[in-house]
């Protein structure tokens, strides 16, 4: 019962964590009327070459910028974020950039939570079966477990369906950090050919867990391959100076 209530405390903190914490907005370009009647068609097409990948640097018409790398505008929350992964109905919040990792601790401590309290509830429930007067017949073992232990038996049964629905929530996210993907670049395909910011399965892990804004990736006008600059963070490559 401790570790259910450690694991239950641990999931409540993730959830506001990752509820509360920004997940990563990206900054507006400050406008003023006149610029925001401009017209966005014409706006030049800008690349970023990334590890031989030209990868186009989308506008958002509704932010008046360029969108770093792997950011998304989000239509319920009408900003865009870096790193953008999914929006969360369930938090109210977008998972990005900065909760990326606190929202991984929610799923994973809810799947400890759910799959310990099911164990503990099934070794109380068996105690209480065995005990009272001794059991004749089919019966009334089920008479004592569906109508004097429902509730037991009940959330035995909620628990394991909730174990299961984390446990391959924590597998698919699993698979898209080995190869260092988003919810919304695997969803939607991204990367036709090769995904630039694939490197090793543990470097992508520890990018993920251990520097989500330190790796450093060389930049430069994907007119000009011999035009790199020093490596700067994911999250300033929306600030580059680069050439449409």
């Amino acid at each position: 019962a401790a570790y259910s209530a450690l694991w239950a405390a641990s999931a409540l903190l993730g959830f506001a964590a990752a509820a509360c914490r920004n997940p990563g907005v990206v900054p507006r370009a400050p406008v003023s009327g006149n610029e925001a009647m401009k017209d966005d068609s014409t706006v030049p097409t800008r690349f970023v070459l990334i590890n031989g990948a030209n990868i186009k640097q989308r506008w958002c018409t509704t932010c008046k910028v360029y969108r770093p790398l792997r950011a998304k505008h989000c239509s319920y929350c009408d900003r865009c974020v870096f790193r953008f992964d999914h929006h969360c109905t369930w938090l109210g919040n977008c998972i990005g950039l900065g909760n990326y990792r606190s929202f991984l601790f929610l799923i994973a401590t809810t799947t400890l939570f759910f799959g310990h309290s099911a164990v503990v509830t099934f070794e109380v429930l068996r105690h209480d079966m065995r005990e009272g007067p001794a059991l004749d017949g089919r019966f009334q073992f089920l008479r004592r477990l569906f109508i004097f232990n429902w509730g037991k038996s009940l959330y035995i049964v909620y628990a394991i369906v909730m174990f299961l629905a984390f446990f391959v929530l924590i597998l698919y996210h699993a698979i898209i950090i080995a190869q260092n993907l988003t919810t919304n670049e695997h969803v939607r395909d991204y990367y036709l050919q090769r995904n630039p910011f694939d490197a090793t399965c543990t470097d992508n892990y520890r990018q993920v867990f251990c520097c989500p804004y330190g790796r450093d990736l060389p930049i430069g006008n994907s007119n000009s391959s011999d035009d790199l600059r020093p490596a700067q963070p994911l999250q300033r490559l929306g600030n580059s100076k680069l050439s449409a």
